[in-house]
Protein backbone atom coordinates (compact mmCIF):
# COMPACT_ATOMS: atom_id res chain seq x y z
CA UNK A 1 0.00 0.00 0.00
CA UNK A 2 2.89 2.32 0.79
CA UNK A 3 4.39 1.60 -2.65
CA UNK A 4 1.01 2.30 -4.28
CA UNK A 5 0.77 5.67 -2.53
CA UNK A 6 4.31 6.55 -3.59
CA UNK A 7 3.57 6.07 -7.30
CA UNK A 8 0.22 7.89 -7.01
CA UNK A 9 2.02 10.91 -5.54
CA UNK A 10 4.76 10.65 -8.16
CA UNK A 11 2.38 10.79 -11.15
CA UNK A 12 0.41 13.65 -9.57
CA UNK A 13 3.60 15.69 -9.15
CA UNK A 14 4.59 14.92 -12.73
CA UNK A 15 1.24 16.04 -14.16
CA UNK A 16 1.30 19.22 -12.09
CA UNK A 17 4.88 19.99 -13.18
CA UNK A 18 3.96 19.54 -16.83
CA UNK A 19 1.10 22.03 -16.47
CA UNK A 20 -1.82 19.60 -16.13
CA UNK A 21 -5.02 20.52 -14.34
CA UNK A 22 -5.11 19.68 -10.65
CA UNK A 23 -7.46 16.76 -9.99
CA UNK A 24 -7.29 15.56 -13.61
CA UNK A 25 -6.55 12.02 -12.37
CA UNK A 26 -9.02 11.97 -9.50
CA UNK A 27 -10.81 8.78 -10.61
CA UNK A 28 -7.78 7.03 -12.01
CA UNK A 29 -6.16 3.94 -10.52
CA UNK A 30 -2.41 3.50 -10.34
CA UNK A 31 -1.60 -0.20 -10.64
CA UNK A 32 1.76 -1.49 -9.39
CA UNK A 33 2.68 -5.08 -10.21
CA UNK A 34 5.87 -7.06 -9.80
CA UNK A 35 6.83 -8.89 -12.99
CA UNK A 36 9.14 -11.90 -12.80
CA UNK A 37 11.80 -12.67 -15.40
CA UNK A 38 13.96 -15.78 -16.02
CA UNK A 39 16.80 -16.11 -13.56
CA UNK A 40 14.77 -14.87 -10.60
CA UNK A 41 14.90 -11.20 -11.62
CA UNK A 42 11.87 -9.04 -10.91
CA UNK A 43 10.76 -5.60 -12.03
CA UNK A 44 8.01 -3.25 -10.89
CA UNK A 45 5.56 -2.41 -13.67
CA UNK A 46 3.42 0.68 -13.17
CA UNK A 47 0.31 1.38 -15.28
CA UNK A 48 -2.40 4.00 -15.07
CA UNK A 49 -6.06 2.95 -15.43
CA UNK A 50 -8.29 5.85 -16.55
CA UNK A 51 -11.40 3.68 -16.40
CA UNK A 52 -11.49 3.50 -20.20
CA UNK A 53 -7.87 2.97 -21.11
CA UNK A 54 -4.66 1.56 -19.64
CA UNK A 55 -1.69 3.94 -19.97
CA UNK A 56 1.76 2.38 -19.62
CA UNK A 57 4.13 5.34 -19.17
CA UNK A 58 4.34 8.97 -18.08
CA UNK A 59 4.57 10.22 -21.70
CA UNK A 60 1.34 8.33 -22.47
CA UNK A 61 -0.29 10.02 -19.48
CA UNK A 62 0.87 13.41 -20.71
CA UNK A 63 -0.42 12.78 -24.23
CA UNK A 64 -3.75 11.48 -22.90
CA UNK A 65 -4.21 14.66 -20.85
CA UNK A 66 -3.07 16.85 -23.75
CA UNK A 67 -0.28 18.53 -21.80
CA UNK A 68 2.84 17.51 -23.75
CA UNK A 69 2.35 20.03 -26.53
CA UNK A 70 0.74 22.74 -24.39
CA UNK A 71 4.18 23.77 -23.05
CA UNK A 72 2.76 25.35 -19.91
CA UNK A 73 5.83 25.14 -17.71
CA UNK A 74 7.54 28.41 -16.84
CA UNK A 75 10.71 27.70 -18.82
CA UNK A 76 8.73 26.70 -21.90
CA UNK A 77 6.42 29.71 -21.72
CA UNK A 78 9.43 32.03 -21.83
CA UNK A 79 10.84 30.70 -25.09
CA UNK A 80 9.97 32.18 -28.47
CA UNK A 81 7.36 30.36 -30.56
CA UNK A 82 9.74 29.33 -33.34
CA UNK A 83 11.65 26.90 -31.07
CA UNK A 84 10.07 23.50 -30.45
CA UNK A 85 11.23 20.70 -28.21
CA UNK A 86 12.16 17.45 -29.89
CA UNK A 87 10.97 14.03 -28.78
CA UNK A 88 14.38 13.35 -27.20
CA UNK A 89 14.29 16.65 -25.28
CA UNK A 90 10.77 15.99 -24.00
CA UNK A 91 11.95 12.57 -22.90
CA UNK A 92 14.75 14.17 -20.86
CA UNK A 93 12.21 16.39 -19.09
CA UNK A 94 9.80 13.54 -18.46
CA UNK A 95 12.48 11.25 -17.05
CA UNK A 96 14.18 13.88 -14.89
CA UNK A 97 13.89 13.47 -11.12
CA UNK A 98 11.47 16.01 -9.66
CA UNK A 99 14.24 18.01 -7.96
CA UNK A 100 16.15 18.27 -11.26
CA UNK A 101 13.28 18.94 -13.66
CA UNK A 102 13.42 22.75 -13.61
CA UNK A 103 17.15 22.69 -14.42
CA UNK A 104 16.55 20.28 -17.33
CA UNK A 105 13.71 22.39 -18.77
CA UNK A 106 15.59 25.66 -18.52
CA UNK A 107 18.76 24.17 -19.99
CA UNK A 108 17.00 22.62 -22.98
CA UNK A 109 14.99 25.74 -23.76
CA UNK A 110 17.37 28.53 -22.82
CA UNK A 111 20.71 26.74 -23.14
CA UNK A 112 21.89 27.22 -19.57
CA UNK A 113 21.01 26.77 -15.90
CA UNK A 114 22.46 27.88 -12.57
CA UNK A 115 23.21 25.77 -9.49
CA UNK A 116 23.63 27.71 -6.26
CA UNK A 117 26.28 27.21 -3.55
CA UNK A 118 28.18 24.40 -5.26
CA UNK A 119 31.59 25.08 -3.70
CA UNK A 120 31.94 25.90 -0.01
CA UNK A 121 34.02 28.92 1.10
CA UNK A 122 36.58 26.49 2.55
CA UNK A 123 37.01 24.66 -0.77
CA UNK A 124 37.18 27.94 -2.71
CA UNK A 125 39.95 29.11 -0.37
CA UNK A 126 41.91 25.88 -0.91
CA UNK A 127 41.60 26.21 -4.68
CA UNK A 128 42.87 29.78 -4.59
CA UNK A 129 45.50 29.59 -1.85
CA UNK A 130 46.32 25.90 -1.56
CA UNK A 131 46.75 24.01 1.69
CA UNK A 132 50.37 24.93 2.36
CA UNK A 133 51.43 21.28 2.23
CA UNK A 134 52.93 21.39 -1.26
CA UNK A 135 55.38 24.16 -0.37
CA UNK A 136 56.81 22.34 2.67
CA UNK A 137 60.15 20.41 2.39
CA UNK A 138 59.92 16.72 1.48
CA UNK A 139 61.90 14.06 3.38
CA UNK A 140 62.59 10.47 2.42
CA UNK A 141 62.75 7.60 4.90
CA UNK A 142 66.51 8.01 5.46
CA UNK A 143 66.04 11.49 6.87
CA UNK A 144 67.80 13.12 3.89
CA UNK A 145 66.42 16.64 3.38
CA UNK A 146 65.10 17.39 -0.09
CA UNK A 147 64.69 20.89 -1.44
CA UNK A 148 61.23 22.40 -1.44
CA UNK A 149 59.56 22.65 -4.83
CA UNK A 150 58.31 26.03 -5.96
CA UNK A 151 54.99 26.96 -7.57
CA UNK A 152 56.30 26.20 -11.07
CA UNK A 153 56.86 22.59 -10.04
CA UNK A 154 53.87 21.79 -7.87
CA UNK A 155 50.39 23.06 -7.10
CA UNK A 156 50.33 25.79 -4.45
CA UNK A 157 46.87 27.18 -5.09
CA UNK A 158 45.67 29.01 -8.21
CA UNK A 159 46.98 32.44 -7.19
CA UNK A 160 50.60 31.42 -6.61
CA UNK A 161 50.71 28.69 -9.25
CA UNK A 162 49.32 30.65 -12.20
CA UNK A 163 51.33 33.79 -11.43
CA UNK A 164 54.51 31.73 -11.00
CA UNK A 165 54.04 30.53 -14.58
CA UNK A 166 53.85 34.06 -15.98
CA UNK A 167 57.31 35.56 -16.54
CA UNK A 168 58.08 39.11 -17.70
CA UNK A 169 61.40 40.18 -19.19
CA UNK A 170 61.22 43.78 -20.23
CA UNK A 171 58.26 44.00 -22.59
CA UNK A 172 58.17 40.27 -23.29
CA UNK A 173 55.75 37.93 -21.49
CA UNK A 174 56.42 34.21 -21.33
CA UNK A 175 53.84 31.73 -20.02
CA UNK A 176 55.32 28.44 -18.84
CA UNK A 177 53.64 25.08 -19.45
CA UNK A 178 51.20 23.73 -18.36
CA UNK A 179 49.65 27.21 -18.04
CA UNK A 180 48.44 28.82 -21.23
CA UNK A 181 47.39 32.29 -22.32
CA UNK A 182 44.20 32.66 -24.34
CA UNK A 183 44.37 36.41 -24.85
CA UNK A 184 46.01 39.45 -23.29
CA UNK A 185 45.74 39.15 -19.49
CA UNK A 186 43.75 35.90 -19.71
CA UNK A 187 45.33 32.66 -18.49
CA UNK A 188 44.37 29.18 -17.42
CA UNK A 189 46.01 26.12 -15.95
CA UNK A 190 44.76 22.52 -15.58
CA UNK A 191 43.93 21.31 -12.09
CA UNK A 192 46.13 18.43 -10.87
CA UNK A 193 44.29 15.18 -10.17
CA UNK A 194 44.57 15.44 -6.39
CA UNK A 195 42.86 18.83 -6.49
CA UNK A 196 40.10 17.69 -8.86
CA UNK A 197 38.84 15.14 -6.33
CA UNK A 198 37.29 17.53 -3.78
CA UNK A 199 35.75 19.60 -6.58
CA UNK A 200 34.15 16.52 -8.15
CA UNK A 201 32.83 15.52 -4.72
CA UNK A 202 31.15 18.93 -4.40
CA UNK A 203 29.76 18.76 -7.93
CA UNK A 204 28.38 15.30 -7.22
CA UNK A 205 26.81 16.28 -3.90
CA UNK A 206 25.15 19.35 -5.40
CA UNK A 207 23.58 17.38 -8.25
CA UNK A 208 25.55 18.80 -11.17
CA UNK A 209 27.11 15.44 -12.06
CA UNK A 210 23.66 13.82 -11.98
CA UNK A 211 22.40 16.61 -14.22
CA UNK A 212 25.33 16.27 -16.64
CA UNK A 213 24.96 12.50 -17.02
CA UNK A 214 21.18 12.86 -17.39
CA UNK A 215 21.69 15.28 -20.27
CA UNK A 216 24.76 13.60 -21.78
CA UNK A 217 24.65 9.92 -20.85
CA UNK A 218 28.01 8.87 -22.31
CA UNK A 219 29.79 12.04 -21.26
CA UNK A 220 32.82 12.44 -19.04
CA UNK A 221 35.02 15.30 -17.85
CA UNK A 222 37.49 16.20 -20.58
CA UNK A 223 39.25 19.01 -18.74
CA UNK A 224 39.12 20.87 -15.43
CA UNK A 225 41.01 24.17 -15.16
CA UNK A 226 41.34 27.36 -13.17
CA UNK A 227 41.10 30.48 -15.30
CA UNK A 228 42.33 33.99 -14.53
CA UNK A 229 41.12 37.27 -16.01
CA UNK A 230 43.34 40.13 -14.92
CA UNK A 231 42.34 43.83 -14.91
CA UNK A 232 42.80 45.11 -18.44
CA UNK A 233 41.63 41.92 -20.13
CA UNK A 234 39.24 42.76 -22.97
CA UNK A 235 35.94 41.18 -23.86
CA UNK A 236 36.18 37.98 -25.86
CA UNK A 237 34.69 37.53 -29.28
CA UNK A 238 31.32 35.79 -29.03
CA UNK A 239 31.85 32.07 -29.61
CA UNK A 240 30.72 28.54 -28.76
CA UNK A 241 32.77 25.98 -26.82
CA UNK A 242 31.64 23.12 -29.03
CA UNK A 243 31.24 22.97 -32.80
CA UNK A 244 28.34 22.50 -35.22
CA UNK A 245 30.57 20.24 -37.34
CA UNK A 246 28.71 16.94 -37.97
CA UNK A 247 25.71 18.24 -35.99
CA UNK A 248 22.48 19.38 -37.63
CA UNK A 249 19.84 21.70 -36.19
CA UNK A 250 17.49 18.72 -36.03
CA UNK A 251 19.89 16.73 -33.82
CA UNK A 252 18.80 17.86 -30.37
CA UNK A 253 20.91 15.57 -28.22
CA UNK A 254 23.32 17.23 -25.80
CA UNK A 255 26.96 16.30 -26.42
CA UNK A 256 28.89 19.02 -24.58
CA UNK A 257 28.35 20.97 -21.34
CA UNK A 258 30.49 23.78 -19.92
CA UNK A 259 30.65 24.45 -16.17
CA UNK A 260 31.90 27.81 -14.81
CA UNK A 261 32.19 28.57 -11.09
CA UNK A 262 33.52 31.96 -9.89
CA UNK A 263 36.13 31.70 -7.13
CA UNK A 264 36.35 35.47 -6.53
CA UNK A 265 33.82 38.29 -6.32
CA UNK A 266 32.49 39.44 -9.68
CA UNK A 267 30.51 42.51 -10.69
CA UNK A 268 30.08 44.73 -13.74
CA UNK A 269 33.70 45.89 -13.39
CA UNK A 270 35.45 42.54 -12.98
CA UNK A 271 33.10 41.07 -15.56
CA UNK A 272 31.57 37.63 -15.81
CA UNK A 273 30.23 35.61 -18.71
CA UNK A 274 27.80 37.08 -21.24
CA UNK A 275 25.41 34.57 -22.84
CA UNK A 276 22.81 34.62 -25.59
CA UNK A 277 19.92 32.40 -24.38
CA UNK A 278 18.46 29.97 -26.92
CA UNK A 279 21.32 30.57 -29.38
CA UNK A 280 22.22 26.87 -29.08
CA UNK A 281 19.20 26.16 -31.30
CA UNK A 282 20.65 27.93 -34.37
CA UNK A 283 23.83 27.06 -36.27
CA UNK A 284 24.30 30.54 -37.73
CA UNK A 285 24.73 33.12 -34.97
CA UNK A 286 24.22 35.92 -37.48
CA UNK A 287 20.64 34.69 -37.85
CA UNK A 288 20.00 35.29 -34.15
CA UNK A 289 18.88 38.58 -32.65
CA UNK A 290 22.23 39.38 -31.06
CA UNK A 291 21.04 42.69 -29.66
CA UNK A 292 18.14 41.04 -27.83
CA UNK A 293 17.96 38.57 -24.96
CA UNK A 294 21.55 39.06 -23.81
CA UNK A 295 22.05 37.83 -20.23
CA UNK A 296 24.99 38.61 -17.94
CA UNK A 297 24.45 36.44 -14.85
CA UNK A 298 26.40 37.83 -11.91
CA UNK A 299 27.03 34.75 -9.82
CA UNK A 300 28.03 34.58 -6.19
CA UNK A 301 31.29 32.88 -5.28
CA UNK A 302 30.76 29.11 -5.50
CA UNK A 303 27.67 29.23 -7.76
CA UNK A 304 27.82 27.25 -11.02
CA UNK A 305 26.75 28.39 -14.47
CA UNK A 306 26.19 25.29 -16.63
CA UNK A 307 25.57 25.87 -20.31
CA UNK A 308 25.42 23.99 -23.60
CA UNK A 309 28.56 23.76 -25.70
CA UNK A 310 26.65 25.29 -28.63
CA UNK A 311 25.40 28.29 -26.64
CA UNK A 312 26.95 31.54 -27.86
CA UNK A 313 28.78 33.35 -25.07
CA UNK A 314 31.87 35.41 -24.27
CA UNK A 315 34.04 36.29 -21.31
CA UNK A 316 33.48 39.92 -20.36
CA UNK A 317 36.39 42.30 -19.98
CA UNK A 318 37.86 43.05 -16.56
CA UNK A 319 37.72 46.85 -16.30
CA UNK A 320 38.24 47.04 -12.54
CA UNK A 321 40.76 49.62 -11.32
CA UNK A 322 41.41 48.00 -7.95
CA UNK A 323 43.52 45.17 -9.39
CA UNK A 324 40.71 42.67 -8.85
CA UNK A 325 41.88 39.45 -10.45
CA UNK A 326 38.93 37.27 -11.47
CA UNK A 327 39.50 33.55 -10.92
CA UNK A 328 37.02 30.86 -11.87
CA UNK A 329 36.80 27.09 -12.23
CA UNK A 330 36.13 25.74 -15.72
CA UNK A 331 35.17 22.22 -16.76
CA UNK A 332 34.15 20.60 -20.05
CA UNK A 333 31.88 17.54 -19.90
CA UNK A 334 31.47 15.83 -23.27
CA UNK A 335 30.48 12.55 -24.91
CA UNK A 336 32.46 13.03 -28.09
CA UNK A 337 35.85 14.08 -29.29
CA UNK A 338 36.14 17.85 -29.59
CA UNK A 339 39.38 19.69 -30.44
CA UNK A 340 38.46 22.38 -27.92
CA UNK A 341 39.01 19.96 -25.03
CA UNK A 342 42.58 19.29 -26.15
CA UNK A 343 43.57 22.77 -25.01
CA UNK A 344 42.48 24.89 -22.08
CA UNK A 345 40.10 27.60 -23.15
CA UNK A 346 38.92 28.72 -26.55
Amino acid sequence: MELQSKYESDIERYVKRMGGTEGAMKRWKVIVKRKEYPGGKTKLVVTYDTGKKILRSKPEVARHLGIVDSKKSEAIREVSDEIKLSKWQMNRIVKAPTWLASHVEHYLMQGYTIFKNVLTPELVSKLLLGTGEASEPFFDNTGRKLRARDATQCWQGAVQTINAHIKHDGGTETVLSPATTRDTDRYDIPLPHQVCGPVLDAITENGILKFATHMCKQGKFKTQDIMLSKPGSVEQVAHTDSSWDDISCTDSRVTYLTILIPLTFQDVDTGGTRIWPRSHHVSEFTDWKKSVDVVEPMLSIGDALVFDGLLVHCGMGNTSTSKSDRYFYYAAFSSSHDPNTEVTGV
